[in-house]
């Protein structure tokens, strides 16, 4: 076998009357290469519809056990407060709140599906009482009843942050060590001695009490040292930002920054999320171009990041660990059903982040979210809320996890210029040697690819809710916003 080898690409697309694109060359150099360190993977945001007795709760659980994938985040979060908060009440009267028999069925239920796989734990909600925020009636009695408020108040009542790093470290040492002693001096036992491999400290704390990127360091580094007293071999992950454009440079540059953190304080991952916004009532014609572009604006603006990581705590792993599509009208309710090209599109849109982070050297990407529902941003559902079947999201996420790995070489290449925003393409060769070429269909148009040495694809489109395969002969068909790897010899 030569040692450099040229694949000619022709993307020749056709619309749906027929009507030819112009066809264009995409050249791939085997040669340039770099190894794969992004882990293909996904989050499980903890809600009513993961509890025992749920209609889905099988179903979904079963999804996550199949999928196979390491470094799954577990997320309760503070919408659930009563299935994510451990201690509810402040300490009172010689008496204190742990209770733990609503958090501890679900996260019993993940370890299970998740097991012989690394974890990365977020128990990302901080006691509401913890914080100066007076007006706060209480969380509701129904645990499955949402409570958009608890997360006011933007000062802590313990400036240092040992209060918080205190509660974190009892709930750690309650699902890592089989127990804790409480403020009062009294034992509580739980039989747990789960192993996490990360601690992810708060989400979205640019959002959730708009903490300051001073006191989210204090946070961190006061919940860091108190796990470490039980625990110093902990490793963990920061900053856990929504916003991109708004944490550069102030936010990610502040976390990433040794100086401004107490000495001798892990810097271990640092992780932001990426969401695309899509408005259904646009239509695919609209929406096809929108959301690829939002998706390239994620890769401009990571550069930002990924430039302070390598100047300020090179040896920081970096994670895009909530990856996704929000429609507009999702925030908190959903007005009308999701069409099926929506589904179609989302999963796109992840192959096409994950090969492009995979590429850029990203160490783990992961989709958002496992569940979804009416009232719970159904958009960003892997599986169908009132069956617990895997959907397309899902099943785009399985492609590339089924055929892109760590150690696994991703390629760069010089490519056209007319046809390149419509079929997306990158070269792939695996441990074994394989040549791998990903597809992603950005238009909402069927397009015909021609592959020389094709000898065939696995995919996923609308014609089935599966991964699919087939033979091909240097000819590859791609539905609206499919997505396929392809083996070419």
């Amino acid at each position: 076998m030569k040692k450099s080898i040229k694949l000619f690409v022709f993307c020749l697309a056709f619309c749906t009357t027929a009507t030819a694109f112009a066809q264009d060359t995409l050249k791939v150099d085997w040669k340039a290469n770099q190894k794969i360190k992004a882990v293909p993977t996904l989050q499980v945001v903890v809600n009513a519809k993961l509890r025992r007795g749920s209609n889905i709760h099988p179903g979904a659980f079963d999804a996550l056990k199949k999928i196979d994938a390491d470094y799954v985040r577990f997320c309760p979060w503070f919408p659930y407060p009563k299935l994510g908060v451990a201690e509810l009440k402040e300490p009172k009267d010689g008496k204190t709140s742990w209770d733990f028999s609503l958090m501890d069925p679900i996260v019993e239920d993940f370890m299970n599906a998740t097991k012989g796989h690394p974890v990365v734990m977020t128990f990302s909600t901080t006691p509401q009482w913890m914080w100066k925020a007076e007006w706060y009636s209480g969380e509701p009695a129904d645990p499955d009843q949402e409570e958009w408020q608890y997360n006011g108040g933007t000062e802590l009542k313990d400036g240092t942050g040992k209060q918080v790093g205190e509660y974190f470290r009892r709930v750690y040492e309650w699902y890592t060590k089989g127990g804790f002693t409480d403020e009062l001096g009294k034992k509580h036992s739980s039989g747990h001695f789960y192993k996490f491999e990360y601690w992810e400290v708060l989400n979205e704390p640019d959002a959730e009490h708009s903490v300051t990127p001073r006191l989210y360091n204090i946070i961190y580094d006061a919940t860091a040292a108190e796990i470490r007293k039980v625990d110093p071999s902990a490793k963990f992950v920061g900053a856990s930002l929504m916003r991109i454009p708004d944490l550069t440079p102030t936010y990610m540059e502040t976390f990433l920054d040794p100086k401004l953190h107490r000495s001798g304080t892990p810097l271990d991952a640092a992780s932001f999320h990426a969401y695309v916004w899509i408005d259904q009532s646009r239509g695919a014609e609209v929406e096809q171009y929108t959301a690829f572009e939002q998706s390239r604006q994620f890769i401009d603006q990571f550069y930002y990041i990924q430039e302070m990581r390598d100047r300020l705590s090179p040896k920081t792993k970096l994670m895009v660990n909530e990856v996704g599509t929000i429609r507009a009208d999702d925030m908190h309710n959903s007005r009308s059903s999701i069409e099926p090209w929506y589904w179609s599109l989302s999963g796109g849109v992840f192959a096409y982040l994950y090969s492009e982070f995979a590429w850029m050297g990203v160490d783990l990407v992961g989709e958002s979210q496992l569940v979804g529902y009416k009232g719970q941003f159904p958009c960003v559902s892997m599986v169908d809320w009132e069956t617990g079947e895997p959907n397309l999201r899902y099943y785009a996420l399985k492609l590339i996890k089924d055929n892109l790995a760590v150690g696994d070489k991703v390629l760069g290449w010089e490519q056209g210029t007319s046809n390149r925003h419509n079929c997306y393409a990158r070269p792939f060769i695996d441990k074994t040697g394989k040549k791998k070429l990903l597809l992603v269909n950005q238009r909402n148009k069927n397009l015909t690819v021609i592959v020389p040495g094709a000898q065939s694809m696995q995919y996923v489109d609308e014609s089935a809710l599966a991964v699919q395969k087939k033979k091909v002969n240097g000819t590859v068909e791609l539905s609206r916003f499919g997505v396929a790897v392809v083996e070419v010899e």
